[in-house]
């Protein structure tokens, strides 16, 4: 079901199939928990919204994720979640400004990717 929904990428490729779902589902779900665990650590009043993105991206991963692909899923997770939040300290903390801003604009654009395979975003 969840497969029907998603039609195609946010850049307009189609999707190859389920396995490709549970790839894209698991990275932002990992990118999402790190954007929640980042946004409470700044005192961001987003973070109640991006939990609810991280639950309904999990909710997705989990429609599409079979018992022998869950440690495939939680490695994607965990990835894409540690490459999310290097990023999201990056932008935050980092001295160089110009480091900062590129860190921020990437971390900035994975989210966005993330959040337009969620009806209503």
């Amino acid at each position: 079901m969840a497969a029907a929904l998603i039609l195609s990428t946010p850049c307009g490729a189609s999707w190859a199939g389920e396995a490709d779902l549970r790839g894209v589902f698991a990275g932002c779900a990992g990118r999402l928990s790190a954007a929640v665990e980042h946004a409470w650590l700044i005192s961001d009043p987003d973070a109640p919204t991006l939990a609810d993105e991280r639950a309904a991206l999990l909710a997705l991963l989990a429609a599409v994720t079979a018992d022998p692909d869950a440690g495939e899923a939680l490695h994607r997770r965990v990835a894409a979640k540690a490459a999310q939040g290097s990023l999201l300290r990056t932008a935050s903390f980092a001295t160089d400004r110009r480091r900062a801003a590129q860190a921020g604009r990437r971390a900035a654009a994975h989210l966005r990717s993330c959040r337009a395979l969620l009806l209503g975003q």
